[in-house]
Protein backbone atom coordinates (compact mmCIF):
# COMPACT_ATOMS: atom_id res chain seq x y z
CA UNK A 1 0.00 0.00 0.00
CA UNK A 2 1.28 3.60 -1.28
CA UNK A 3 1.22 5.85 1.54
CA UNK A 4 0.14 9.71 1.08
CA UNK A 5 2.74 12.36 2.38
CA UNK A 6 0.53 15.17 1.04
CA UNK A 7 3.85 16.96 0.26
CA UNK A 8 4.93 14.47 -2.39
CA UNK A 9 1.70 13.00 -3.08
CA UNK A 10 2.55 9.50 -3.43
CA UNK A 11 -0.78 8.34 -3.93
CA UNK A 12 -0.21 8.69 -7.56
CA UNK A 13 -1.78 10.62 -10.42
CA UNK A 14 -5.37 10.60 -8.47
CA UNK A 15 -4.45 12.84 -6.16
CA UNK A 16 -1.60 14.98 -8.80
CA UNK A 17 -3.77 17.79 -8.67
CA UNK A 18 -4.28 18.31 -5.06
CA UNK A 19 -0.10 17.94 -4.86
CA UNK A 20 0.41 20.14 -7.64
CA UNK A 21 -1.68 22.49 -6.02
CA UNK A 22 0.23 22.41 -2.60
CA UNK A 23 3.01 23.26 -3.99
CA UNK A 24 1.88 26.25 -6.24
CA UNK A 25 0.76 27.70 -2.99
CA UNK A 26 4.36 27.64 -1.69
CA UNK A 27 5.63 28.29 -4.90
CA UNK A 28 3.27 31.35 -5.22
CA UNK A 29 4.50 32.15 -1.50
CA UNK A 30 8.28 32.45 -2.02
CA UNK A 31 8.48 34.34 -5.34
CA UNK A 32 6.25 36.66 -3.83
CA UNK A 33 8.52 37.94 -1.21
CA UNK A 34 11.16 37.88 -3.97
CA UNK A 35 9.19 40.22 -5.90
CA UNK A 36 8.90 42.36 -2.29
CA UNK A 37 12.52 42.01 -2.06
CA UNK A 38 13.55 43.47 -5.58
CA UNK A 39 11.10 46.19 -5.07
CA UNK A 40 12.36 47.38 -1.76
CA UNK A 41 16.45 46.74 -3.66
CA UNK A 42 15.01 49.17 -6.32
CA UNK A 43 13.34 51.83 -4.71
CA UNK A 44 15.82 51.80 -2.14
CA UNK A 45 13.16 50.78 0.60
CA UNK A 46 13.57 50.00 4.34
CA UNK A 47 14.60 46.58 3.40
CA UNK A 48 17.68 47.45 2.62
CA UNK A 49 18.53 49.82 5.56
CA UNK A 50 20.49 46.60 7.07
CA UNK A 51 22.40 46.37 4.00
CA UNK A 52 25.53 48.83 5.37
CA UNK A 53 25.14 47.34 8.80
CA UNK A 54 25.57 43.94 8.20
CA UNK A 55 28.33 44.28 5.40
CA UNK A 56 29.98 46.45 8.56
CA UNK A 57 29.66 43.79 10.77
CA UNK A 58 31.25 40.83 8.82
CA UNK A 59 33.84 43.39 7.84
CA UNK A 60 35.08 43.66 11.25
CA UNK A 61 34.89 39.76 12.26
CA UNK A 62 37.17 38.96 9.46
CA UNK A 63 39.94 36.18 10.39
CA UNK A 64 42.51 34.59 8.30
CA UNK A 65 41.37 31.16 9.07
CA UNK A 66 37.42 32.86 8.07
CA UNK A 67 38.79 33.80 5.18
CA UNK A 68 40.70 30.61 3.69
CA UNK A 69 37.48 28.65 4.60
CA UNK A 70 35.21 31.47 3.00
CA UNK A 71 37.21 31.54 -0.18
CA UNK A 72 36.97 27.54 -0.41
CA UNK A 73 32.93 27.60 -0.14
CA UNK A 74 32.68 30.35 -2.43
CA UNK A 75 34.55 28.64 -5.52
CA UNK A 76 32.21 25.83 -5.09
CA UNK A 77 29.19 27.93 -5.16
CA UNK A 78 30.03 29.71 -8.23
CA UNK A 79 26.94 29.83 -10.51
CA UNK A 80 28.30 28.27 -13.62
CA UNK A 81 30.07 25.96 -11.70
CA UNK A 82 26.72 24.76 -9.97
CA UNK A 83 25.29 24.33 -13.38
CA UNK A 84 27.51 22.13 -14.18
CA UNK A 85 27.69 20.11 -10.66
CA UNK A 86 23.85 19.54 -11.91
CA UNK A 87 24.80 17.69 -15.11
CA UNK A 88 26.89 15.48 -13.00
CA UNK A 89 24.30 14.72 -10.25
CA UNK A 90 21.95 14.84 -13.12
CA UNK A 91 23.68 12.27 -15.08
CA UNK A 92 23.41 9.65 -11.82
CA UNK A 93 19.61 10.64 -10.97
CA UNK A 94 18.74 9.47 -14.66
CA UNK A 95 20.93 6.32 -13.85
CA UNK A 96 19.63 5.78 -11.19
CA UNK A 97 16.05 6.02 -11.47
CA UNK A 98 16.57 4.79 -15.44
CA UNK A 99 14.83 7.88 -16.79
CA UNK A 100 16.21 10.74 -19.08
CA UNK A 101 13.39 13.00 -17.55
CA UNK A 102 15.00 13.01 -14.33
CA UNK A 103 18.57 14.15 -15.53
CA UNK A 104 16.75 17.04 -17.77
CA UNK A 105 15.03 17.69 -14.50
CA UNK A 106 17.83 18.17 -12.24
CA UNK A 107 19.42 20.14 -14.82
CA UNK A 108 16.71 22.48 -15.95
CA UNK A 109 15.92 23.08 -12.61
CA UNK A 110 19.13 24.94 -11.87
CA UNK A 111 20.08 26.28 -15.37
CA UNK A 112 16.74 27.93 -14.87
CA UNK A 113 17.63 29.83 -12.26
CA UNK A 114 20.98 30.67 -13.19
CA UNK A 115 19.81 31.54 -16.00
CA UNK A 116 16.53 33.91 -14.43
CA UNK A 117 19.25 35.20 -11.85
CA UNK A 118 21.49 36.95 -14.66
CA UNK A 119 18.27 38.45 -16.02
CA UNK A 120 17.25 40.48 -13.15
CA UNK A 121 20.39 41.54 -12.16
CA UNK A 122 20.76 42.82 -15.78
CA UNK A 123 17.11 44.32 -15.07
CA UNK A 124 17.92 45.59 -11.33
CA UNK A 125 21.60 46.65 -12.35
CA UNK A 126 22.53 47.11 -8.37
CA UNK A 127 26.22 48.04 -7.82
CA UNK A 128 28.38 45.87 -5.71
CA UNK A 129 29.77 46.94 -2.13
CA UNK A 130 32.62 49.42 -2.35
CA UNK A 131 35.89 47.37 -3.84
CA UNK A 132 37.57 48.14 -0.84
CA UNK A 133 35.12 45.31 1.09
CA UNK A 134 35.87 43.22 -1.07
CA UNK A 135 38.50 39.89 -0.32
CA UNK A 136 37.53 38.59 -3.93
CA UNK A 137 37.61 40.14 -7.57
CA UNK A 138 33.95 40.27 -8.93
CA UNK A 139 32.96 42.09 -12.14
CA UNK A 140 28.96 41.10 -12.44
CA UNK A 141 25.94 43.48 -11.00
CA UNK A 142 24.85 42.79 -7.04
CA UNK A 143 21.14 41.88 -7.35
CA UNK A 144 20.66 38.79 -6.95
CA UNK A 145 24.17 36.74 -5.59
CA UNK A 146 24.34 34.06 -8.33
CA UNK A 147 25.81 32.31 -5.46
CA UNK A 148 22.78 32.12 -3.59
CA UNK A 149 20.44 31.56 -6.33
CA UNK A 150 22.22 28.21 -7.41
CA UNK A 151 23.05 26.82 -4.78
CA UNK A 152 19.66 26.94 -3.33
CA UNK A 153 18.72 25.78 -7.01
CA UNK A 154 21.21 22.62 -6.63
CA UNK A 155 20.50 21.86 -3.03
CA UNK A 156 16.49 22.14 -3.80
CA UNK A 157 16.33 19.88 -6.53
CA UNK A 158 18.48 17.14 -4.46
CA UNK A 159 16.08 17.39 -2.02
CA UNK A 160 13.56 17.09 -3.92
CA UNK A 161 15.34 13.87 -5.45
CA UNK A 162 15.73 12.24 -2.28
CA UNK A 163 12.86 12.64 -0.78
CA UNK A 164 11.25 10.78 -4.31
CA UNK A 165 12.87 7.89 -2.64
CA UNK A 166 12.47 8.74 1.11
CA UNK A 167 9.83 8.34 3.17
CA UNK A 168 8.75 9.56 6.90
CA UNK A 169 8.46 12.94 8.67
CA UNK A 170 11.87 12.77 10.30
CA UNK A 171 13.99 12.30 7.02
CA UNK A 172 11.59 15.14 5.17
CA UNK A 173 12.98 17.73 8.12
CA UNK A 174 16.27 16.63 7.96
CA UNK A 175 16.84 16.80 4.08
CA UNK A 176 15.30 20.25 4.10
CA UNK A 177 17.36 21.59 7.30
CA UNK A 178 19.96 20.46 5.96
CA UNK A 179 19.40 22.24 2.89
CA UNK A 180 18.63 25.56 4.64
CA UNK A 181 21.88 25.24 6.20
CA UNK A 182 24.24 24.85 3.34
CA UNK A 183 22.17 27.42 1.32
CA UNK A 184 22.87 30.02 5.04
CA UNK A 185 26.48 29.18 4.93
CA UNK A 186 26.88 30.25 0.76
CA UNK A 187 25.05 33.20 1.55
CA UNK A 188 27.45 33.68 4.75
CA UNK A 189 30.40 33.44 2.40
CA UNK A 190 28.96 36.17 0.11
CA UNK A 191 28.50 38.28 2.97
CA UNK A 192 31.72 38.06 4.87
CA UNK A 193 33.84 37.98 1.44
CA UNK A 194 32.33 41.98 1.01
CA UNK A 195 31.13 41.10 -2.65
CA UNK A 196 27.41 41.29 -1.53
CA UNK A 197 24.70 43.18 0.32
CA UNK A 198 22.49 41.40 2.84
CA UNK A 199 19.47 41.97 0.46
CA UNK A 200 21.88 40.18 -2.43
CA UNK A 201 21.89 37.05 -0.94
CA UNK A 202 18.41 36.84 0.59
CA UNK A 203 17.07 37.39 -2.96
CA UNK A 204 19.21 34.76 -4.58
CA UNK A 205 17.75 32.09 -1.99
CA UNK A 206 14.34 33.06 -2.93
CA UNK A 207 14.72 32.96 -6.25
CA UNK A 208 16.55 29.49 -6.47
CA UNK A 209 14.12 28.65 -4.08
CA UNK A 210 10.96 29.69 -5.70
CA UNK A 211 12.47 27.85 -9.24
CA UNK A 212 12.88 24.67 -7.58
CA UNK A 213 9.19 25.25 -5.87
CA UNK A 214 7.88 26.01 -9.82
CA UNK A 215 9.93 22.63 -10.79
CA UNK A 216 8.22 20.93 -8.39
CA UNK A 217 4.63 21.45 -9.47
CA UNK A 218 6.23 20.26 -13.27
CA UNK A 219 7.58 17.16 -11.41
CA UNK A 220 4.06 15.95 -10.48
CA UNK A 221 2.56 15.69 -14.20
CA UNK A 222 6.24 15.25 -16.14
CA UNK A 223 8.26 12.80 -14.13
CA UNK A 224 5.30 11.45 -11.41
CA UNK A 225 6.72 9.81 -8.44
CA UNK A 226 7.23 6.08 -8.18
CA UNK A 227 7.07 4.89 -4.65
CA UNK A 228 9.68 2.16 -3.18
CA UNK A 229 7.57 -0.53 -3.55
CA UNK A 230 6.51 -0.28 -6.91
CA UNK A 231 10.65 -0.04 -7.27
CA UNK A 232 11.68 -2.99 -5.19
CA UNK A 233 8.94 -5.31 -7.67
CA UNK A 234 10.75 -3.76 -10.53
CA UNK A 235 14.18 -4.84 -9.40
CA UNK A 236 12.52 -8.01 -8.10
CA UNK A 237 11.01 -8.98 -11.49
CA UNK A 238 13.98 -7.50 -13.03
CA UNK A 239 15.85 -10.49 -11.26
CA UNK A 240 13.97 -12.84 -12.03
CA UNK A 241 13.88 -12.05 -15.90
CA UNK A 242 17.67 -12.57 -15.53
CA UNK A 243 17.28 -15.96 -13.62
CA UNK A 244 14.48 -16.89 -16.29
CA UNK A 245 17.36 -16.26 -19.03
CA UNK A 246 20.10 -17.74 -17.41
CA UNK A 247 18.19 -20.67 -17.00
CA UNK A 248 17.39 -21.67 -20.05
CA UNK A 249 20.71 -21.42 -21.72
Amino acid sequence: MELDDGWMGRNGMGDARAVALRRAVWAGGVLTAFGVVVWQVVVAGWLTGADAGTLDWFVGHRGDAWTVLAKEVTFLGNPERAVFLAAGVGAFVGWRYRSWRGAVFVVATVGCATGIGHVVKALVGRERPPVGTRLVAETSLSFPSGHATGTAALVGVLVLVYLRAHEGLGRRVIAVGVGVIVVGLMAITRLYLGVHWLTDVLGGALLGTGVVLVAAIVQVFWWPYESREGLGRKEISSRESSADAYTRR
